[in-house]
């Protein structure tokens, strides 16, 4: 069982990052948060399944990201704002030819995905800046809600992706990149560091 550290209170006791992480390149980027208590399972917390590591998904089948952007009104103490939206996955030749467009030359390796909005997507409020999020795979019954059905179908949501970067753009374009970490090739380290 996975908990997403993001949407999850308490202190960290450790943070474990991948071996091969390059923050030159942002290759691996993934890490492993333990909390010193236990995680408390509610309306804002829900446990997520890892994908098997052989997971293929048809490309065409939408998948749920959840994002935090800053919000500007930081008298109220509000500094980060949950966003939800519906990505497909794109084209890594497309993507870095974009990235490289707007003059950040990148290099998706075979551990990352890129996903954007694109015009085939539900309508969203999620911006391919937007930071801390995860990349999911909805079961194919559960319609547009991101909260897991309880019973048997909960383990058909899985955890695809971790948002990894994306274009900082102030008009928040849909048809921009955002650029996820592939979890399916992190799973045995995952896994070996959860307990």
């Amino acid at each position: 069982m996975l908990f997403i550290p993001h949407l999850v209170s308490g202190q960290v006791s450790s943070i474990t990052l991948h071996p091969n992480y390059d923050p030159l390149v942002l290759d691996s980027d993934v890490a492993i948060l333990k909390l010193l208590d236990k995680a408390r399972i509610g309306e804002n917390v829900l446990p997520i399944c890892l994908p098997d590591a052989h997971d293929t998904v048809e490309p065409s089948r939408q998948r749920m990201v959840t994002g935090w952007s800053l919000l500007s009104d930081q008298k109220a103490g509000n500094f980060e704002k949950a966003r939800v939206g519906h990505v497909i996955l794109g084209d890594i030749v497309h993507c870095e030819q974009q990235y490289a467009n707007y003059g950040v030359p990148i290099s998706v390796s075979e551990n990352m995905m890129c996903g954007r909005q694109g015009s085939g997507a539900e309508q969203s409020n999620i911006c391919p800046a937007d930071t801390g999020g995860i990349l999911i795979l909805p079961p194919v019954s559960s319609g547009s809600s991101l909260t897991p059905p309880h019973g048997q179908d909960s383990q058909a949501w899985k955890l695809l992706g971790l948002v990894s970067f994306g274009y900082d753009s102030l008009n928040c374009n849909p048809e921009l990149y955002t650029v996820y970490t592939h979890v399916a090739n992190f799973v045995n380290f995952i896994e070996e560091n959860m307990t």
